[in-house]
């Protein structure tokens, strides 16, 4: 177990980068101040919907993995509910 100094130390560290905004942040704003608040929010939602993608492409690629893996529950067999 770690000492207290090293543990607050991190969790001080961790607090400091909760709350530094990231790049989709600082995009959208960047767009919101230049172009207006319409363009701020569709920065919003274009950054939203392809998180969305992005998650669900990871999803299905690893569905994908595990369906063909053999070392994966049933062997490689289709994983179905339904037998």
């Amino acid at each position: 177990m770690p000492d207290t100094g090293s543990l607050l130390a991190f969790f001080g560290a961790a607090l400091l980068l909760l709350l530094l905004p990231g790049p989709g942040v600082a995009y959208v704003v960047t767009r919101a101040l230049s172009q207006g608040r319409g363009a701020g929010i569709a920065s919003a939602a274009g950054l939203s919907v392809g998180a969305a993608l992005q998650g669900l492409g990871a999803t299905a690629g690893l569905s994908a993995v595990l369906l063909a893996s053999s070392a994966a529950p049933g062997g490689g067999e289709r994983a179905s509910p339904i037998q």
